[in-house]
């Protein structure tokens, strides 16, 4: 009873400090030297990623545990095979799409501000979630090469800065898949 009451104070987190504290997070993360400040650096990578998790943790209480875990199980079967697709493909034709991906990541919001003035559209809403996964899709491929690119040719790398991006596109994947999984319901 007392892990329920807990748990049920932590869902009640107010979703816009928990998006604000990861934003502040990934800022501090990205600015703090690994060279210099080792421990602190990884403190703060996980204190980003704890920031992140609990903007999913609304999920847990609005849809079924099996919905929540199926989405977890897809996401990481998508997440590894774009990025194994990615890290084997020989040219480097996904480091091109930067641009594209820019001009379409604008159209995606675009389309979420439709959806914030018309929520009960039912197209709005389908094309803005599979819409998301595509771009996704389309990230995760650039932003792999783009991280093995500078890994090869940048003089100090930072893993923990190139794989931020990463992190914060895959909470993404798993809300955008608990909610088409959750409207089929």
């Amino acid at each position: 009873m007392f892990l329920f009451v807990k748990f049920k104070r932590l869902v009640h987190i107010d979703e816009f400090k928990t998006f604000f504290a990861a934003i502040f997070f990934y800022e501090l993360t990205e600015h703090t030297s690994i060279e210099k400040h080792p421990i602190l650096k990884h403190m703060l990578f996980a204190t980003f990623i704890t920031s992140v998790a609990l903007t999913l943790t609304p999920c847990l209480v609005e849809f079924r545990r099996y919905i929540v875990k199926d989405a977890l199980i897809i996401s990481g079967v998508t997440i590894s095979s774009i990025s194994l697709l990615a890290y084997n493909y020989p040219s480097q034709q996904f480091l091109s799409w930067g641009s594209p991906l820019a001009v379409f990541c604008g159209s995606c919001l675009g389309v979420m501000m439709l959806f914030k003035m018309y929520p009960r559209s039912p197209s709005i809403s389908s094309w803005w979630l599979f819409a998301g996964i595509a771009l996704f899709n389309m990230f995760l491929s650039y932003d792999i090469k783009k991280m093995l690119h500078n890994a090869q040719t940048e003089e100090s790398f930072d893993a923990l800065n190139e794989g931020m991006g990463m992190m914060v596109a895959a909470a993404e994947l798993v809300e955008d898949l608990i909610e088409i999984m959750g409207e089929t319901e």
